[in-house]
């Protein structure tokens, strides 16, 4: 079995970025802004595929 992608909400949405860039290899997409729903986010991917 194989994991595409999972999300997780997050009060800080920068904090966590760095987190993950941080302490697990995370390479993060351009940020994402739906204006219309003030919704943000980034896809982080993994050296093993998953994002």
């Amino acid at each position: 079995m194989r994991i595409e992608h999972a999300a997780i909400w997050v009060k800080d949405l920068e904090r966590m970025k760095e987190f993950y860039e941080t302490y697990f290899g995370a390479k993060a997409n351009d940020l994402y802004h739906n204006e219309k729903k003030d919704f943000k986010s980034y896809f982080l991917s993994f050296d093993s595929g998953c994002r």
